[in-house]
């Protein structure tokens, strides 16, 4: 399994050098698993995006289109009492921001017993090194 973090999912939504990569991991692997914020954090990158004019609207708007259908059929790790002490852990042991401890600790929840098999799919050089400490095997060495 792919557990797919936000700077992994926007490639697929927008042109970018990563696209034909995240394109590729998408073909070897549909079931995409994400955490709960997911979608909304891609929101906030192609608005971005379009705010700053690397984006036109049309571009926009497809990327919109292309999240609804990924969206609708991702899964997803949801927030739970246990996700946020495990996120707090992780707060006190990595170098990461909240959202990005929060997106760990919902691939090590996808993980349950046996982090090693979630295949960790981040663009975030603190992130994968976090995640590889961690015990789950990151896609993309920084």
């Amino acid at each position: 399994m792919i557990f797919w973090d936000s700077s992994a999912i926007v490639p697929l939504l927008v042109r970018e050098p990563n696209t034909s990569q995240a394109e590729d991991y998408l073909k070897s692997d549909t079931d995409i698993l994400v955490w709960f914020l997911t979608e909304l954090e891609a929101t906030s990158a192609i608005n971005r995006r379009l705010r700053s004019g690397e984006i036109n609207f049309g571009h926009f708007r497809a990327a919109e289109a292309r999240l609804k259908r990924l969206a609708d059929s991702w899964d997803q790790i949801l927030f739970t009492n246990k996700l946020m002490q495990l996120s707090a852990r992780l707060l006190r042991t990595h170098p990461l921001r909240t959202a990005d401890s929060l997106q760990l600790a919902a691939a090590l929840v996808a993980g349950r017993t046996n982090p090693s098999q979630v295949r960790f799919y981040s663009y975030y050089e603190k992130l994968n090194e976090a995640a590889e400490r961690e015990g789950l095997t990151v896609l993309i060495l920084c």
